[in-house]
C-alpha cells in the first residue's frame, strides 16, 4: 500500500498527465486520495527493481542499465550523478513518468544504490523532455527552448 496522498493518478480523458497510458483505472474500493492496493503493473515495477538490484555487480553501467530497466517508458532516460561524498542524485528525463510511479520513488522502494552511499534525491523533468542545461544538449539535457526546469519526484 502505497502511504502518501496521491493526486492527479486517475485517469482522465482529457486531462494532461493522467490520459492514455498515464493515469490509472480507479477500482471499486480505491479511495479518492490514494490506492487500496497496487496495481499489477505497478507491483511487478517495484518486483523487478529489486530482483534486479539483487543481481547487481557494483558498476556503474549495470547501474544504468538496472534503472533504465525497471521503467517501463522507453523515452525516460536515468542518469545518475557521483557527489564524491558518498552520496547520489538519479535523474530521469525525456518522458512523463506516471505519478504511482513517483510515489513508489518517493516512499524508498527503489532505492538502487551502492551500500553505504546516500541518495540524495530522484529528479525529473518537468515536461516530456530533456533538463533544462545552459550551452549543453545532449538526448538528457535541452537547451533553450526545449529544456524544461527540473524537480523533485
Amino acid at each position: 500500500m502505497l502511504k502518501r496522498r496521491l493526486k492527479g493518478f486517475i485517469f482522465s480523458l482529457d486531462t494532461e498527465k493522467v490520459g492514455f497510458d498515464q493515469g490509472s483505472w480507479k477500482r471499486r474500493f480505491d479511495s479518492d486520495s490514494g490506492f487500496t492496493e497496487l496495481d499489477d503493473e505497478t507491483y511487478r515495477f517495484i518486483l523487478r527493481a529489486k530482483i534486479r538490484a539483487n543481481h547487481w555487480n557494483g558498476t556503474n553501467e549495470m547501474l544504468s542499465e538496472i534503472y533504465q530497466g525497471v521503467i517501463p517508458d522507453e523515452t525516460v532516460k536515468i542518469f545518475f550523478i557521483d557527489n564524491q561524498d558518498m552520496s547520489m542524485d538519479v535523474y530521469l528525463t525525456g518522458g512523463v513518468i506516471p505519478e504511482v510511479t513517483k510515489a513508489v520513488i518517493r516512499q524508498g522502494y527503489l532505492n538502487i544504490k551502492p551500500e553505504g552511499v546516500r541518495l540524495n534525491a530522484y529528479t525529473g523533468s518537468e515536461g516530456d523532455n530533456g533538463i533544462f542545461g545552459f550551452d549543453v544538449n545532449n538526448h538528457y539535457i535541452d537547451g533553450f527552448d526545449v529544456g524544461s526546469w527540473s524537480v523533485k519526484l
